[in-house]
C-alpha cells in the first residue's frame, strides 16, 4: 500500500508519495489547483503532480490502485466542487477530498484536535474539535482576507492614495511606494483595474519592511492586520479548540504583532499541509471509495 497526499493551493500542486514504512518514494508538482479555475483544470494540476511523484517512485501503472490518496484543494468548499471533483478519473484505491485549510490543520497538529489560521495571500481560520469543526473569515477578496498579504497591499494603496492627496501626512513608506508607480495616482487607478488578491499581496513585504524599520504608517498597518488575525485566534479559541497554529507566508511575520497573550500560546505547527495530506489519505481510506478508472 501507499500514500499519497497533494496540496492543490492557489498557484500550485504539490504531491508526496510514502509506502507503508512512511518512507518517501516521489513528489511531484504541478499548476494551480484552485477548482474557481474550473474542474478541468484543478484536475489537470493535480494529475500533473501525481504522476511525477509516481514516475519518480517508479511504480507501474497496475500499482497505482494500490494508493490511497489524500487531496486538499483549494476552493473546493464552494458548492458542487467536491462532487464534481470526485467525477474526475482518478486511478487509485480510495480518494479523500479535503479543503486546503482541512490539510493544513491536520498537519499542524498531527491529526489532533486544534486550530489554524493562514496568514499568506488570503486568510482564514479553521479548528476541528470532538469531531466538529469550525470555520472564520476566508470568503475571498475583497470582501474578506483580512490580515493577508492581500489585505495589506489593499490598505498600503489607500494610505498611500491619501497621502498624496494631503488628506494625511505622508512617510518614508508611502513616498517610497507612490514612487514605484511613478508618483501618479492615474497610474495606481490603471493597475488596480487589472488586480487581484495576489497582486495586492505583493506588495505586503514593503509594508513589513518599513514597519520594522519604525515607519508610523506601515506600523499601523502590521498592528491592524495582525488585530484582525488576533480575532480569528480568538474566535477559534472561544469556540473550544485547545490549540492553535499560524501558518502561511506572513505568519512569522504577523506572530510579531500580536497581543502578547496571544502570541506566547501559539503553538509552532508540527508538520505541512502535505503531511496532513498525507495523514487524510491514511486516516480516512475506509470512506468514499472511488472504483478505479481503466488505464
Amino acid at each position: 500500500m501507499f500514500y499519497l497526499g497533494v496540496d492543490a493551493g492557489g498557484t500550485h500542486c504539490r504531491a508526496q508519495l510514502i509506502n507503508e514504512d512512511g518512507i518517501l518514494v516521489g513528489f511531484g508538482e504541478g499548476g494551480p489547483g484552485n477548482t474557481r479555475l474550473g474542474i478541468d483544470a484543478s484536475f489537470a494540476s493535480i494529475e500533473q503532480s501525481f504522476r511525477q511523484a509516481c514516475q519518480r517512485a517508479q511504480l507501474e501503472s497496475h500499482q497505482l490502485t494500490q494508493i490511497a490518496a489524500g487531496l486538499g484543494v483549494a476552493g473546493v468548499e464552494r458548492d458542487g466542487a467536491k462532487e464534481k471533483l470526485r467525477t474526475c478519473p482518478f486511478p487509485f484505491n480510495t480518494v479523500e477530498i479535503a479543503s486546503d485549510v482541512e490539510i493544513a490543520n491536520l498537519g499542524a497538529h498531527s491529526g489532533q484536535d486544534g486550530a489554524v489560521v493562514i496568514v499568506g495571500t488570503g486568510s482564514i481560520g479553521f479548528a476541528r474539535c470532538k469531531g466538529e469543526t469550525f470555520r472564520v473569515g476566508g470568503y475571498g477578496f475583497p470582501i474578506s482576507d483580512e490580515g493577508s498579504g492581500a489585505y495589506l497591499g489593499l490598505q498600503a494603496l489607500r494610505v498611500t492614495l491619501r497621502a498624496a492627496d494631503g488628506r494625511i501626512s505622508g512617510t518614508n513608506f508611502t513616498e517610497n511606494l507612490f514612487g514605484d508607480f511613478d508618483a501618479s495616482s492615474r497610474k495606481i487607478v490603471a493597475w488596480m483595474d487589472e488586480a487581484g488578491a495576489t497582486e495586492y499581496a505583493t506588495l505586503a513585504p514593503k509594508v513589513v519592511e518599513y514597519a520594522r524599520q519604525g515607519d508610523k504608517i506601515a506600523a499601523d498597518l502590521m498592528r491592524r492586520a495582525a488585530e484582525h488575525v488576533n480575532a480569528m485566534v480568538e474566535s477559534l479559541s472561544d469556540w473550544g479548540a485547545p490549540q492553535c497554529s499560524i501558518i502561511g507566508g506572513l505568519s512569522e511575520h504577523i506572530i510579531d504583532w500580536l497581543p502578547h497573550r496571544t502570541a506566547s500560546n501559539i503553538k509552532p505547527p508540527e508538520g505541512q499541509p502535505i503531511d496532513g495530506a498525507i495523514l487524510l489519505a491514511k486516516t480516512l481510506t475506509t470512506t468514499n471509495r472511488l472504483a478505479p478508472s481503466k488505464q
